[in-house]
């Protein structure tokens, strides 16, 4: 056999497998979208308490990690740069959070 044969055989099987799954589920497993539940205000204030939290705790850690590893190991140092980035959004997105819910 060569291998465009393998491959047609290949594809055959699949096409024969995705059609018995697709038949079997669709008589065994009544198709329903779940909604997602909303999250409650307590649930939303400590997302964005934790956001805010341990973006302002990166900041300051990833700034030593940063000078620490800068002169011997650039390449890390350029990981600690993109925590810190990390670490920025996250504690931007915590703050904007906490005063659109003041507001």
């Amino acid at each position: 056999m060569g291998p465009e044969y393998s491959d047609a055989v290949l594809d055959s099987f699949l096409e024969k497998l995705e059609y018995r799954f697709e038949e079997r589920l669709g008589q065994s497993i009544p198709r329903k979208r779940v909604q997602a539940k909303p999250l409650s205000e307590r649930t939303r204030a400590v997302l964005s308490g934790m956001a805010l939290g341990g973006g302002a705790v990166g900041i300051p850690l990833s700034i030593l990690g940063h000078d620490y590893t800068a002169t011997y190991h650039p390449v890390v140092a350029d990981l600690w740069t993109l925590i810190l980035v990390g670490s920025i959004i996250s504690s931007v997105a915590g703050l904007a959070k906490v005063r659109r819910r003041r507001d």
